[in-house]
């Protein structure tokens, strides 16, 4: 994907079995990239650290989403121009990821450190499998950008990742069909905002002017999230286009 700063990410994915695009582990490439561009999204913690022998320049953060189990560990390393960005994501209760801390945290990125080229060069993905039945175009008019790079991943359990991105704006769909996940991601009958579409769905501007959807499609449960680059400001409810892009991946995904 193409990042606001104007540099060029590619990322690896990983995730417990049925639950893609909840959480996990996610390890970004960054190409052509500076100290300053890299580094700026931790400029907003209190709480960073710096590890040492590792790249040019290392630093890591922990913190947690208030009022939830959720927490996240991120590191980032720069060698050159090249930076490695590590996200990884656990829950209290042991399910999905397990419990993990910094020194292990950094071993992993240490390894793929190792394995990185020493010239990297991304290019546009394309979609694959049953996330190449969404209608770009159709997503390209709702978010407002033309979506032009690709990732997908699907499940041996029927779950799936979609991601599009392109010129600050993305999409994200992600099928649940694990039942623990998909009962906490259900759509209540008392929160459906458009009971046409599946089984009920709930459409959303969320805080930052991004696009929010879950829809109830039998015991699964279907996640959509766009962002709209540095046209989020004008977003403040769902218009006409971002409902029939929502029903469009629903057609396009069907259920498993």
């Amino acid at each position: 994907m193409a990042l606001t700063d104007g540099s060029l990410s590619a990322s690896c994915r990983y995730f417990p079995e049925d639950i893609p695009g909840m959480m996990g582990m996610q390890l970004s490439t960054v190409a052509d990239t500076d100290a300053e561009r890299f580094f700026a999204p931790f400029e907003t913690f209190d709480n960073v650290g710096s590890l040492d022998n590792l790249g040019d320049r290392t630093e890591v953060v922990a913190y947690g989403a208030v009022d939830t189990p959720n927490h996240f560990i991120e590191i980032r390393t720069l060698d050159g121009d090249r930076g490695l960005h590590l996200f990884y994501a656990y829950r209290d209760g042991g399910s999905g990821m397990p419990e993990i801390e910094g020194p292990a945290a950094a071993t992993l990125l240490t390894t793929a450190m190792k394995r990185l080229p020493d010239e990297v060069t991304i290019t546009n993905g394309a979609p694959q499998g049953r996330c190449a039945g969404i209608d770009l175009d159709h997503a390209t008019e709702a978010v407002g950008r033309q979506l032009v790079m690709a990732r997908s991943v699907e499940s041996g359990g029927d779950a799936l990742n979609c991601h599009f991105g392109g010129d600050g704006a993305s999409l994200d769909i992600s099928l649940v069909t694990d039942p623990a996940a998909a009962k906490g991601r259900a759509v209540a009958p008392d929160q459906v905002t458009h009971s046409d579409l599946g089984d009920g769905a709930r459409i959303v501007i969320a805080e930052g002017g991004a696009l929010s959807a879950r829809i109830n499609l039998g015991d699964h449960v279907l996640v959509i999230d766009a962002s709209y680059g540095e046209d989020s400001d004008t977003v403040t409810e769902p218009r006409p286009a971002h409902v029939e892009l929502v029903r469009a991946i629903v057609d396009g995904i069907g259920t498993p």
